[in-house]
């Protein structure tokens, strides 16, 4: 976040902390601990931080705090570049409240509920929050981009699942709000999703939920009735509504699992029709047989 530095995962396990000032690139530190191959990277909003997980499920915490601005002193004195075991396994409560300036990692307190319950592990590829850090965004391997509130921390948490890929979703980004608003006068925020074999990049728009509720009230010596609420709603193809108001109204998108189970059960009862169909088939047969 402070323009110093750059993070790189590799596939041969490490993170690679490169010197970013003045376009140097020069490397800093070759942080070792992963077990595979490093997936995602976050940094801190105070750049003190490094969080990073990989393919064997892993998150694992680095130290990157230059202690100022002052460079010359020899990493090899501090700590730089080091895991946070301290800070892990001894007061998990403080990994838990730092603030991310990105939230990319799979892994952790604030995205522990993203996972369906038939999902797996490596079944969700990449998280994405949104610059709002109201919404959390998720690429999956069947084609589909969820959508959730951020943190999602409920077990099978409610969410949008929107299915346009033809393969699986390798990746997912928020763009930055831009000055262009929409014909309601608000900022568009935009998320984008990369496709896997499809090889195609599509851009999906948030567009909140409006229900906007109106009530006037008639004088008292009147007897006309009380009109009724209007509600208002702007539904869009291949969009990611989202609620406007700062509390969260309930998700009422079917996600994948409920579309599934819907589907089952419209399976089980076109076949239970097919059999009535060919017993009554069967029985006409029957009765021309009779007849000759």
């Amino acid at each position: 976040p402070d323009g110093k530095m750059l993070a790189v995962g590799s596939h041969d396990t490490m993170i690679d902390i490169y010197n970013a000032l003045n376009d140097s690139y020069t490397r800093l530190r070759r942080c070792r601990g992963h077990s595979a191959t490093v997936s995602h990277l976050d940094f801190s909003m105070n750049s003190g931080l490094l969080k990073s997980c990989c393919n064997a499920n892993e998150i694992l915490y680095w130290d990157v705090d230059w202690g100022g601005t002052d460079l010359t002193a020899p990493l090899s004195l501090r700590t730089f570049g080091l895991q946070q075991m301290d800070r892990e396994m001894n007061s998990g409560d403080l990994i838990r409240d730092i603030q991310w300036e990105t939230y990319s990692c799979k892994l952790g307190f604030h995205v522990m509920g993203i996972w369906p319950p038939d999902y797996q592990n490596n079944d969700i590829n990449m998280v994405a929050r949104s610059p709002c850090q109201r919404y959390l965004a998720a690429a999956d391997d069947l084609g589909g981009v969820m959508l959730f509130n951020f943190p999602a921390v409920v077990k099978h948490g409610k969410h949008y699942w929107y299915r346009g890929h033809s393969s699986h979703v390798t990746n997912v980004k928020w763009l930055k709000p831009s000055k262009v608003e929409d014909e309601d006068g608000e900022e568009e925020i935009i998320l984008i999703s990369a496709g896997g074999h499809d090889r195609a990049v599509f851009q999906w728009k948030l567009i909140p939920d409006r229900e906007q509720s109106i009530q006037v009230a008639a004088p008292a010596t009147s007897t006309a009735p009380k009109p009724a609420a209007v509600t208002q709603s702007a539904p869009v193809q291949q969009t990611a509504p989202a609620e406007k108001s700062a509390s969260a109204a309930p998700l009422q998108s079917a996600s994948r699992i409920q579309q599934r189970d819907e589907l089952q059960k419209q399976n089980e009862k076109i076949q239970e029709q097919s059999k009535q169909i060919a017993e009554l088939m069967k029985r006409i047969a029957q009765l021309e047989a009779s007849k000759g």
